[in-house]
């Protein structure tokens, strides 16, 4: 009898592992973020558009291993909207702020997308936080950087955002984004296949 390893199971068991949001205030601010596991500290960090729900495939298996922290960036997913500044200091500065307040003092970061540009402007301004780097299909590499994210950065953004994260144009930044996003998943998932056991299915 071949065995082989069931996408099906392990998807199924990574959704019912993944961890409801959380909040806290920040500076007068709601920041919304999923925290699971013990161990080394292992941050998350989504793109534009998205939310701390991109990594659902693997931040129940990740936790296994390490302390797994995914927060939803300012003026996305859960966390509040406010009018101020949504430059990858501002983000990298929020990021920050949550380790502080959940008493971590080192973490291992993973940007994808925006992400990566925040967790790079993050390593540059608070070298003592980081401990690794991961980046994921990151902005801010290369000649070219999207309109989106050149957006996300310029003086009035504090209005842009919400409209570029809203209901409508995250569904169809979401299409735009799924490919990048799978690749996210699916590298993390190779990582965190080779350090677990999946019941096989017979074929």
């Amino acid at each position: 009898m071949r065995y082989r390893f069931c996408m099906r199971c392990y998807s199924a068991r990574a959704v019912k592992d993944f961890p409801p949001p959380t909040e806290v205030k920040l500076h007068g601010h709601r920041v919304s973020y999923r925290i699971a596991g013990k161990g080394p500290v292992l941050v998350l960090v989504h793109g534009i558009t998205a939310t701390s729900d991109t990594w659902r495939n693997v931040m129940g298996p990740l936790s296994e291993r390490y302390c797994v922290i995914a927060p939803d960036l300012s003026g996305h997913g859960g966390s509040a909207r406010p009018r101020g500044d949504y430059s990858l200091g501002s983000h990298a500065s929020g990021i920050r702020d949550l380790l502080v307040t959940l008493e971590r003092e080192r973490a291992t970061f993973v940007g994808h997308s925006l992400g990566g540009g925040v967790v790079m402007q993050l390593a540059y301004q608070f070298p003592e936080l980081c401990e690794r780097l991961l980046l994921v299909s990151s902005g801010g590499l290369g000649q070219e950087v999207h309109p989106i994210l050149r957006a996300a950065s310029l003086p009035g953004a504090d209005l842009v955002l919400p409209f570029i994260t809203g209901r409508g144009v995250r569904t169809a930044g979401g299409a735009v984004n799924s490919r990048s996003s799978r690749a996210a998943t699916g590298r993390c998932r190779i990582a965190s296949r080779a350090r677990r056991s999946c019941t096989p299915c017979a074929r």
